[in-house]
């Protein structure tokens, strides 16, 4: 899909072989340099993320630690079972980051009220399976 659609914001993740057949040009070799690491894909898009009920949730909360720790306990409250969370500076202010977080057993409506008083931010990404 790379090859064909010639679009050079794109980019594909593979074998160095896949580059030779399909005439890519490979910017990183060996990127996995352990063999326990896991790699996330997520396919993106535009329009409105699905709020049905899914295998997992996945949603990014702007804040503080303080405010993580609040967000964690009520998730546990709730009986969502959390899968992953990763955080990267705000870089506006010192101590706020922005937590990807991916979970089970929630969904939206419950999701977005219980994030009101922990963050000073929420951007839901969507419900989807697993495959």
């Amino acid at each position: 899909m790379i090859s064909e659609a010639g679009d050079k914001s794109c980019a594909a993740i593979a074998s160095a072989g896949c580059a030779d057949v399909y005439g890519l040009e490979v910017f990183a070799e060996a990127i996995q340099n352990n063999d326990m690491n896991v790699t996330r894909f997520y396919v993106l898009s535009l329009g409105e993320p699905g709020r049905d009920l899914s295998q997992r949730t996945a949603f990014i909360v702007t804040g503080s630690a303080e405010d993580l720790r609040g967000l964690m306990v009520s998730l546990s409250k709730s009986d969502a079972e959390l899968i992953s969370v990763h955080e990267r500076p705000e870089k506006t202010e010192l101590g706020k980051y922005h937590y990807l977080i991916e979970c089970t057993g929630i969904g939206y409506d419950k999701l977005s009220v219980m994030t009101e008083s922990f963050s000073t931010g929420f951007r839901f990404l969507g419900n989807y399976d697993v495959f």
